[in-house]
């Protein structure tokens, strides 16, 4: 199975690495998956674990796709469908796996976003909730990367996020998000779906234009 390491450099690979910087037959698989990003139907790109509708967790990380709602596979084009695993050819090593995630319409919160005091590091399977707040959420993704357009600042890369399932659905922006273990803050609440909440563990998002997000057709 392919490393955490080696799915993210992939994840960096299709979201940042200009395409002038690539190889010819590089440049024309990266365009291809590019293509996927600029479908209004998807938020993000991260790291999880593959989840089989058979047979729940697979306990194989896959590259995910996460998608405000999903579309009857038969009713897609063949630009906007997820392809099982990204090739080999990209990857530098082994395909890695793939899976599409509902996560539904990214609602913004409203706040400050101020950095949060020294804390712990969030890891996937972590439990955590919102300070003073007693629902809790677990930590599925720690490289969430959102890729849809956000305040009216058009195409923006959040890297690095944190993804929980839902610990709240009215926070204001900026409220910490707690390590339910060790009590310790692990970043800030800032946006939500209907299927879960982001945080930012830095508590400021990293923010910027996507670079040469090219999806022509040769």
């Amino acid at each position: 199975m392919p490393s955490e390491k080696r799915i993210v450099r992939t994840l960096e690979l299709l979201t940042t690495t200009p395409l002038a910087s690539l190889a010819a037959e590089r440049q024309e698989a990266v365009r291809q998956v590019r293509q996927l990003l600029a479908t209004g139907n998807l938020v993000g790109l991260g790291v999880g674990d593959k989840i089989s509708a058979a047979q729940g967790a697979t306990g194989k990380l896959a590259l995910i796709f996460y998608v405000e709602r999903k579309r009857d596979s038969r009713k897609l084009k063949g630009h906007e469908t997820v392809p099982p695993v990204v090739p080999a050819a990209l990857t530098g090593g082994r395909p890695i796996l793939t899976d599409v995630v509902q996560l539904g319409r990214l609602r913004s919160s409203r706040g400050r976003k101020a950095a949060p005091p020294d804390g712990v590091r969030p890891k996937r399977g972590m439990l955590v909730l919102l300070e003073g707040k007693g629902k809790i959420g677990l930590v599925r993704d720690v490289h969430f990367r959102l890729l849809t357009s956000y305040d009216g600042t058009g195409d923006v890369a959040f890297r690095q996020q944190g993804l929980a399932t839902a610990y709240t659905f009215s926070a204001r922006a900026g409220t910490t998000v707690l390590d339910r273990r060790s009590g310790r803050p692990v970043g800030r609440h800032f946006a939500a779906t209907a299927e879960g909440c982001l945080f930012d563990p830095s508590g400021q998002p990293v923010t910027g234009k996507i670079p040469a997000l090219d999806t022509r057709a040769r």
